[in-house]
């Protein structure tokens, strides 16, 4: 089925106050938006620090030396 809308400009001219208010608005959603992605990335950064932590004291244990595999890759 084939919908045909006819748009007419029949859209009410904003005051600079309106673009202002939406302006205002667009602004306090993209720093509660920002704050939802850093609590949403809280848990992730830990378990990456968690991680490499983990690698390092691998790497200690070995004696602090890359095995041969591992000084191949950071060569290329």
């Amino acid at each position: 089925m084939v919908n045909h809308q006819i748009i007419v400009d029949s859209t009410p001219h904003l005051s600079a106050e309106d673009f202002a208010a939406l302006r205002e608005n667009l602004h306090e959603q993209r720093l509660f938006r920002q704050e939802q992605l850093r609590q949403l990335a809280g848990p992730v950064a830990l378990r990456i620090e968690d991680r490499l932590q983990q690698q390092d004291a691998a790497r200690e244990g070995r004696g602090g030396f890359l095995a041969d595999s591992d000084e191949a890759r950071v060569r290329e």
